[in-house]
């Protein structure tokens, strides 16, 4: 009976340290694909599935497997099992949002299954809102998590400069994330991987205030630690220039 009970608790404590680590792996992995979004060539139900559709899937499929092993794990060490959290102050916002994007999708008169396809994204973005309001629940992730955007967006914004001088295999390589380039009085505004000037500039704002936030919290004590993220910071701010957006 002792060897079983043992048993028992280190299948709890397994099934707990996977549940521990599985919710913000998933928010890290949007994070780093986030602003590299390419058309998978598979479709599911239909619909054309791009790599950060397919990110946010499995991470909130590992988020949902993390809770349950946890509530598992956490009945068969002897603790009580967690609940999700989710009451928030823009949890109300966010729900009536939804709300009336479905409402407005089912009465459109045309295209309808692209409206649909919208709102399924802004669930999946519900969805990811409260797998990170559950996952990044000390600071350690928390810095983890600005880490890997700030990470991503200096590859972003170092593209984006190098698009801004018109290096030609970045220009090349840039088409496999977008059509094209913009061009506005024969200047060329820096789109990097992202869709449009505007929503890459959106993007690097707020992956640099985050940032921002970290460099200053970590004060004078971690001068030689905060090398690579001011370092990081430098291309995100001139990727934001090179979009020439007037925000």
């Amino acid at each position: 009976a002792t060897r079983r009970e043992t048993a028992v608790r280190r299948a709890g404590i397994r099934r707990a340290s996977v549940a521990s680590w599985a919710a913000p792996a998933g928010v890290m992995l949007v994070a780093a694909v986030s602003p590299f979004e390419r058309p998978l060539p598979v479709a599911i139900g239909g619909f054309t599935v791009t790599t950060l559709e397919l990110a946010v899937m499995v991470a909130l499929t590992a988020g949902a497997v993390g809770w349950l092993l946890g509530r598992l794990g956490a009945g068969r060490v002897g603790r009580p099992p967690a609940w999700a959290q989710w009451r928030a102050p823009i949890m109300l916002p966010i729900a009536a949002v939804l709300a009336v994007v479905l409402a407005a999708a089912l009465a459109a008169p045309e295209f309808r299954g692209n409206a649909l396809r919208f709102w399924g994204r802004l669930v999946a973005a519900a969805g990811l809102f409260l797998l990170t309001l559950n996952a990044v629940t000390t600071r350690h992730l928390a810095h983890r998590l600005i880490a890997t955007l700030l990470a991503a967006g200096s590859i972003v914004g170092a593209l984006a400069v190098l698009e801004l001088a018109q290096v030609a295999w970045v220009m090349d390589w840039l088409r496999a994330f977008r059509p094209g380039f913009h061009v506005v009085g024969g200047q060329v505004r820096a789109t990097s991987t992202l869709f449009y000037p505007t929503i890459a500039s959106m993007y690097l704002e707020v992956v640099f205030a985050l940032g921002l936030c970290w460099l200053v919290a970590a004060g004078q004590s971690a001068t030689r630690r905060m090398v690579w993220p001011f370092t990081a910071l430098v291309l995100v701010g001139a990727g934001i220039a090179a979009t020439f957006t007037r925000a």
